[in-house]
């Protein structure tokens, strides 16, 4: 069996991956939708939404089976992503490329598939929209501009979705999508007593800073420092958001207090590298200041994610209360 290539460009296509926070728990009804009607109209036994996430093919939706995920190098849709039509493959029995698939020699039987690309706003593929059956099978003209209809209706609730939780300014996620997604990893790290670290992060003295420098440089600046602490998250599970007008927040899931301190000093040292010239601050450049916080014990999440928001809260105060440009750590 010969396992597909990565697609050739491949960080970029796991960054729009990472960015549209795809792989958590939960279905959603907005995509199962899409899978029934897939199965349904094409009379299929499996249908699925299927993400392409590092090493695996992670089922956002799927219908007629009875998992959330396989390898990636035994995945037929690894191969999909790397073209711009709908792969069909007639009868895998006959197709050199699959053939040897432990999915065609051993449950669940695969001999028809045809997937379709799915494309993040930026064009890169993220997975495709599938269509599975044991016996081989054809695909008419109109299944086949059925299969590209729910294609477009895909991409464009995925381009919604992205609008509607960035920040308009910085581009980062905005204060709703960050309560959201923070609750549900607080519910995950909960039912397993994982770890949950929490970043606070506020840029110093930056009312001065919009005195001087005038509201443009201002929200330059607030780009700037946002573009930055994103391009310095390297797991898809981690986001920044924004958390108030000189605020963001940065949410680590299954990090420890000691690594979230360590992310939090070279986020620290990173921003103040990037030279922002700040007249007010002591050094003459732009500095943040960082409060983190973290819950790993079932007494922890008891008291519920609004004290692990107040603890990081209280711990940014610290850090500025003792010169800014400091890591406090509650």
């Amino acid at each position: 069996m010969k396992s597909a290539p990565l697609h050739p460009n491949e960080i970029a296509r796991q960054a729009a991956v990472d960015q549209l926070h795809l792989t958590g728990d939960e279905f959603e009804e907005s995509f199962d939708r899409l899978t029934r009607l897939i199965r349904y109209v094409l009379g299929v036994s499996i249908s699925a939404f299927s993400i392409i996430d590092h090493e695996r093919q992670y089922f956002k939706s799927i219908q007629g089976l009875d998992t959330r995920e396989t390898p990636r190098d035994v995945a037929f849709c690894a191969q999909a992503i790397l073209g711009d039509d709908t792969l069909v493959v007639e009868d895998a029995h006959l197709d050199q490329r699959f053939a040897e698939n432990p999915l065609v020699t051993g449950d669940p039987k695969i001999r028809f598939y045809a997937g379709i690309p799915i494309r993040a706003h930026n064009g890169m593929p993220i997975g495709t929209l599938c269509a599975i059956d044991s016996k081989p099978r054809e695909l008419t003209k109109d299944q086949l501009q059925l299969m590209k209809d729910l294609r477009d209706i895909l991409e464009e609730t995925l381009l919604l979705r992205s609008l509607s939780v960035r920040d308009p300014l910085s581009g980062l996620f905005n204060r709703s999508y960050f309560d959201s997604f923070f609750e549900r990893e607080w519910r995950r790290g909960y039912r397993g007593t994982l770890p949950l670290s929490v970043l606070l992060i506020n840029i110093d003295h930056f009312r001065a800073y919009n005195n001087i420098l005038g509201f443009a440089a201002g929200d330059q600046a607030l780009k700037m420092v946002a573009r930055h602490l994103s391009g310095q998250l390297r797991r898809g599970g981690d986001i920044a958001a924004r958390f108030g007008n000189d605020a963001f927040v940065i949410v680590l899931p299954d990090t420890e207090v000691s690594d979230a301190a360590g992310v939090a000093v070279h986020l620290r040292e990173s921003v103040k590298k990037l030279g922002i010239e700040h007249p007010a601050s002591p050094d003459h450049v732009l500095t943040v200041s960082v409060g983190v916080a973290s819950a790993k014990s079932h007494e922890d999440y008891l008291l519920g994610h609004p004290v692990l928001l107040a603890r990081a809260q209280a711990a940014v105060d610290e850090a500025k209360y003792a010169g800014r440009d400091k890591v406090q750590v509650r």
